[in-house]
């Protein structure tokens, strides 16, 4: 007797495992293919992802202590304090003790900080499209594709079908 027959269930869990794994797998290189693509468009500005990522939330709310900056962008409020710290001496944002609690900062977006996120907004409009690989981001969708149609746990997304690899249409 093989393992497949004693052991249906484990059998079928591990493939579907493997399955899932592969999905996440192509997913993870897709968004560092993407992530990898915007920096080389931001480094012409000298900004990284996580300085214009605190530039859009800041642009969004005006003024947020660390604490929300790391919740917002799900970060350690120490590296959120290391970024915050960098844009400062760049003159991007300012920092002031909050009023309410004098041991927290306050960060807040300054004029030229606004300038180049504007700059960086047009620019990655522009250019990022041109410097991601479409057939990375079209081979990681078939994975996840695959993944979606073949797992019976989620019916709701096996519904949804394909047409092209660009097009997701629901039946």
């Amino acid at each position: 007797m093989t393992a497949a027959r004693e052991w249906p269930e484990e059998s079928s869990a591990a493939t579907e495992s493997s399955d899932s794994m592969e999905a996440v797998v192509a997913l993870l290189r897709l968004a560092d293919t993407v992530r990898a693509g915007l920096e080389e468009s931001l480094d012409g500005l000298g900004l990284s992802w996580a300085r214009y990522e605190v530039l859009e939330v800041l642009s969004e709310h005006s003024t947020m202590t660390y604490g929300q900056l790391g919740r917002h962008l799900v970060r350690h409020r120490t590296s959120i304090g290391v970024t915050v710290c960098a844009m400062e001496k760049s003159g991007l944002v300012v920092r002031t003790p909050n009023p309410r609690k004098p041991q927290q900062y306050v960060v807040t977006l300054t004029a030229p900080g606004s300038t180049i996120l504007e700059r960086a907004q047009r620019m990655l409009s522009r250019d990022a499209a041109r410097r991601i690989e479409a057939g990375a981001i079209l081979d990681a969708l078939d994975v996840v594709r695959h993944h979606i149609l073949a797992t019976p746990t989620t019916p709701h997304l096996r519904s949804a079908t394909l047409s092209t690899p660009r097009e997701i249409h629901h039946d």
